[in-house]
């Protein structure tokens, strides 16, 4: 019986998934929020584009990420893939909120009984090629608009504020 050695390949959209959940987790344990804002479907790309037309995300994230922008588009895709990592939230008692009828949770007050410090939101990460640098937005809520997309480097796992 013959046995052939065969090359794993790896999935990109694993590799996106563990790398965003590991700036995420530790975005997220910076702050002092016990809760967490449900992630938007777009990108942090589309979501800068919608609330300023003015300002270049895409040349931003081009320059930041040391990518062309073909590349950026092939790194922004991955991100529709993307799934959070509930269980870290749970373990850490952070609470997951839906924005399924976030409106009427703050009105009503609701929210705040929950999340007495208010809520932590942020979008997916885009990457560069090697993963070393990444472009997202996060923010506390609630509030009117987002902020400037920010951008982290890896630099011996650990992500750190590059500007």
């Amino acid at each position: 019986m013959l046995f052939g050695c065969q090359e794993k390949t790896i999935d990109p959209k694993q590799i996106y998934n563990d790398q965003a959940n590991g700036l995420i987790r530790q975005i997220i344990l910076s702050q002092p929020c016990h809760c967490v804002l449900e992630m938007p479907s777009e990108s942090v790309i589309s979501l800068s584009l919608a609330e300023n037309r003015i300002f270049d995300v895409r040349k931003e994230a081009v320059e930041s990420l040391q990518i062309t922008p073909s590349e950026l588009d092939s790194m922004e895709k991955l991100g529709a893939h993307f799934s959070l990592d509930t269980h870290f939230l749970k373990r850490n008692n952070i609470k997951l909120i839906q924005r399924k009828g976030l409106r009427e949770k703050i009105t009503s007050g609701l929210l705040f009984k929950s999340c007495k410090k208010g809520y932590f939101y942020l979008s997916k990460p885009i990457f560069n090629k090697t993963y070393t640098i990444a472009f997202v937005s996060w923010g506390f809520g609630p509030s009117c608009t987002g902020l400037a997309p920010f951008v982290y480097e890896n630099k011996l796992g650990f992500w750190t504020l590059k500007k």
